[in-house]
């Protein structure tokens, strides 16, 4: 419940029917797909985009009557997820040729190379390619860190009809029924990130988040994470490249708002890369921005630059609020300039949302408090601050997948099933929830809260009050808190929103509840 869907819940008067209770998802195709539909229509094909898989979106598809789909698995993590967008794309449409790559696939592929997945019984195997085979109805995999050259070359040759032959096609994995999958040549991709970018004059329909990418890579090594090993070395474009690319935007948007979203690891890699990527977006007229960063990465010297850029929201990696947690993790990143940056975007009107990881191994009760303690001690001025949290999850491909680490750190498990010699994964889930009653005055991140409206509808006052008692009224309802508790609580927010309080039903808890079915 947003600030806004609150607002409109008291304006309807509590009809739920009328409510856009659904997340919007218009704005969510990944940047793979806007970049393989230019790609694609380039070459002369006639193309079509979704992002969804429900059933009206797989009829409006059907209806294209597609010779191939071509399916970006970037934004899925696990093999059930990619096994419901196919079988739903082939109760639509039986015939169709589906070609599947992007970062799931790769990771597949990378994951059954390695001495983790050989050697570690218990870690959650992308097990896409194993031995045994987990057959999908997919016609190819391009397995390859980018994989146009080898999507291309499997198009031109399905143009031969029935004689086509995709073994002599590189980084490929095909699948041979009933024995499982077969590995074509492995060859390394020439790719040059400045020149290979999304053709924005192809894209029908420019969205309102429009993706960019300006680095690929990151020079970093957190033990949690897999991005180092997805994509090892660094390749930044040039600010010629990144002009190109927002001069195309530009001209396809005539003066339409917008947001860049920069869909880099990290888009400041070191201070001169800062001031490169904000000079460019403010010499472009950039209207707004958000990216991934590390808060290390700003301070009073280039604050302004970062602001004039038209940075709008800052999404920061700080993982622990405990120092011991972020060596173990191979942070490198001291807490106390952590919170000095974040005061410092804040300070300056620009939104920052913090990520954190419970249950990395070390984490216990104190660390935990430590957590908790950082939390609370942010200074923040705009009430537009906000912070989330993942219970640890096991990538095979990043430290956790070592078996000298797990070893180390009795490490059992996988995916988000896991235990450790300081926590389990029942646990984790547990602590995340004691972070959250214990912060209640820091807003929890809702993916449709919109600063826009809440800027403009309350006073800081009214924000922060707001934000306090929509913290107390989530905990009321998790904890089956009596129904009159949760009114007196939405009671308060009416009357902050200015509304008659007295509108809100005894029974208004039952408006929260997800049905069975519902």
């Amino acid at each position: 419940m947003t600030l806004e869907a609150m607002y409109q819940f008291l304006l309807n008067h509590f009809d739920e029917v009328s409510m856009p209770w659904e997340l919007k998802h218009e704005d969510d195709i990944p940047a793979a797909g806007f970049y393989l539909a230019s790609l694609l229509k380039s070459k002369g094909y006639d193309v079509t985009l979704g992002s969804h898989y429900d059933e009206a979106s797989l009829q409006k598809m059907a209806d294209f009557s597609p010779d191939v789909i071509c399916l970006s698995t970037t934004m899925l993590v696990s093999i059930g997820a990619l096994r419901k967008v196919v079988d739903g794309i082939r109760r639509y449409m039986p015939g169709v040729f589906i070609i599947a790559g992007g970062v799931f696939v790769w990771k597949n592929h990378l994951s059954s190379l390695t001495r983790y997945s050989q050697n570690t019984k218990d870690i959650y195997d992308y097990g896409l390619f194993n031995q045994k085979g987990r057959e999908l109805s997919i016609d190819a995999f391009v397995a390859a860190p980018h994989g146009a050259e080898a999507l291309l070359a499997i198009l031109k040759e399905l143009e031969k009809g029935r004689r086509r032959d995709l073994a002599y096609i590189s980084n490929l994995i095909l699948p041979v029924p009933g024995k499982g999958y077969m590995q074509t040549a492995r060859k390394e991709e020439p790719v040059d990130y400045n020149e290979d970018i999304t053709q924005w004059e192809f894209i029908d329909e420019m969205p309102s988040r429009i993706p960019l990418r300006t680095s690929v890579g990151c020079p970093f090594r957190c033990s949690f994470c897999d991005f180092c090993t997805l994509y090892p070395k660094m390749h930044m474009r040039s600010a010629e490249s990144l002009s190109r690319e927002l001069s195309m935007i530009n001209q396809r948007l005539k003066n339409r708002v917008s947001v860049i979203h920069v869909s880099d690891d990290n888009v400041f890699i070191n201070p001169k890369r800062l001031q490169e990527v904000c000079g460019v977006f403010e010499r472009c007229g950039v209207s707004g921005w958000i990216a991934f960063m590390r808060a290390s990465s700003v301070n009073e010297g280039n604050i302004d630059l970062v602001k004039r850029s038209g940075l709008l929201m800052s999404i920061l990696g700080v993982e622990s609020g405990d120092e011991n947690q972020l060596r173990r993790m191979r942070k490198h990143m001291d807490i106390r300039v952590q919170k000095k940056g974040i005061e410092l975007l804040d300070a300056h009107g620009i939104s920052v949302l913090m990520s954190f990881v419970v249950g990395f191994p070390g984490e216990t009760r104190e660390t935990i408090h430590n957590t908790i303690r950082f939390l609370n001690s942010l200074e923040l001025q705009q009430a537009i601050t906000s912070y989330h949290m993942y219970p640890l999850y096991l990538f095979p491909l990043s430290e956790l997948g070592d078996p000298e680490f797990r070893e180390k750190w009795q490490l059992r498990g996988s995916a988000g099933k896991w235990k450790h010699a300081t926590m389990d994964s029942d646990q984790a889930m547990d602590f995340a929830y004691n972070i959250y009653s214990n912060v209640p005055d820091l807003p929890y991140h809702y993916y449709d809260e919109s600063n826009f409206f809440n800027l403009s509808m309350f006073s800081l006052e009214e924000r922060t009050e707001l934000f306090r008692i929509r913290n107390r009224m989530a905990r009321q309802l998790m904890e089956n808190r009596p129904g009159h508790a949760v009114a007196g609580s939405f009671r308060e927010i009416a009357a902050i929103m200015g509304f008659d309080p007295e509108m809100v039903p005894d029974g208004i808890a039952e408006k929260f509840y997800v049905k069975e079915g519902g």
